[in-house]
């Protein structure tokens, strides 16, 4: 089954066509009235994933009551197309008339991270952080920056011999099998060359110096998983 509709599913549908509703995403009837200010975002380092998050909410009306504070992400340089705006943490509250509390809502590497090819991937980048009582009542944001290691691209059984040789990782993984293949190899080091065959698939450059019984899928499979374990042993690093 095809879910046409890909990541813009209830809320996130009607708030990125900016649709009116009549009860938005989070809201919930009260006897009483609330009021949001003074939300602060810290991040202790910009290139990790992480921030926390406090806001002040106060019953403004005669009875008590409880709320949900709700904490939304939106990636403003975002490389992919994402929602207008995600719920990523909240909380609830019960206060008396008059009374003040503040909330405190941690936001980890989820919080800011979409699904792709390498599974959840943050990118750097600047992120809006909002807080209200609905989709729609975001009354105070604040803008933060992350400034998180850029994802690598992808290597795949079907990257090709310029992606490779652009990967860090792909790179440092392939050489050692190129020294061995002897001439058809040699190609990839002569610029002109490397024009014409960059655009091959890698498995294709195996084919043609396949020895008999080898298997150049096999390889692949084999590099691609020496390449993914470099990459995971420098985000460890980092």
């Amino acid at each position: 089954m095809r879910y046409g509709e890909g990541v813009y599913i209830g809320y996130r549908w009607y708030d990125a066509t900016d649709r009116d509703v009549a009860f938005p995403f989070g809201f919930g009837l009260s006897y009483t009235t609330f009021a949001l200010t003074d939300l602060t975002v810290t991040v202790p380092d910009q290139s990790r994933a992480y921030a926390e998050c406090a806001v002040t909410i106060e019953n403004t009306g005669d009875r008590p009551g409880s709320e949900v504070v709700q904490i939304y992400v939106t990636d403003e340089m975002s490389s992919i197309d994402r929602p207008k705006q995600e719920l990523k943490g909240f909380a609830k509250v019960h206060l008396a008339p008059g009374e003040r509390r503040t909330i405190r809502i941690v936001l980890d590497e989820r919080a800011f991270a979409f699904w792709g090819p390498n599974g959840w991937t943050v990118e750097p980048g600047s992120f809006q952080v909002l807080a209200g009582t609905s989709s729609r009542h975001l009354p105070v944001q604040r803008t933060v920056r992350l400034d998180v290691p850029v994802p690598g691209a992808v290597l795949t059984p079907e990257s090709t011999i310029a992606e490779w040789l652009a990967h860090p990782a792909g790179h440092a993984v392939l050489q050692p099998m190129l020294s061995k293949m002897g001439p058809t190899a040699a190609a990839i080091d002569d610029e002109e060359m490397r024009h014409l065959v960059g655009s091959m698939p890698l498995r294709a450059l195996f084919s043609l110096a396949a020895t008999p019984g080898s298997d150049p899928d096999a390889v692949v499979l084999d590099l691609i998983g020496q390449a993914n374990d470099r990459t995971q042993q420098a985000l460890a690093t980092h």
